[in-house]
């Protein structure tokens, strides 16, 4: 069965600046930088070398869903016997329940617990791929651009 990425860190520019502008102009927001700025050329050499460990998920969509304020598109994967939660990234239409899906993510600390009992650590999604959806082309498509 083959997979195609809809969703590459790498070319979100908003999520990339959001995070580093975060990180470097707040006290209580962003990440730690201690392997480099959040999507640095040395965050990713980081990465790339196994400083920064990444995690592979490799199952199915079992739930698509809202949270939030009925505003913030989730989807869960189950792989093996493991339910886990994420937000969507990329085009929605690929996010089908029963689809194959592989989401690669590393944990950086971030800079403040907010709540009692959060983790210092947050997934960032590396990489999205999943089942081929018949009709819709594959990422990135022409015309393509990540706000």
């Amino acid at each position: 069965m083959d997979l195609i990425k809809i969703y590459d860190l790498k070319k979100d520019i908003k999520t990339i600046s959001d995070i580093q502008s975060a990180t470097t102009n707040t006290d209580d927001y962003g990440l730690v930088p201690e392997n480099g700025l959040f999507c640095s050329d040395e965050w990713w050499a980081a990465v790339d070398q196994g400083v920064i460990e990444k995690h592979t998920i490799d199952g199915f969509i079992s739930r698509v869903y809202k949270t939030g304020h009925n505003d913030f598109d989730q989807f869960d994967i189950k792989a093996n016997d493991t339910t886990t939660s994420w937000g969507m990234m990329g085009r929605k239409e690929y996010y089908v329940i029963g689809n194959k899906i592989k989401l690669v993510y590393v944990m950086q600390k971030n800079k403040k617990k907010f709540y009692k009992g959060d983790s210092c650590e947050s997934k960032q999604i590396l990489t999205i791929e999943v089942q081929n959806v018949e009709g819709i082309p594959p990422f990135p498509f022409p015309g393509f651009e990540m706000a």
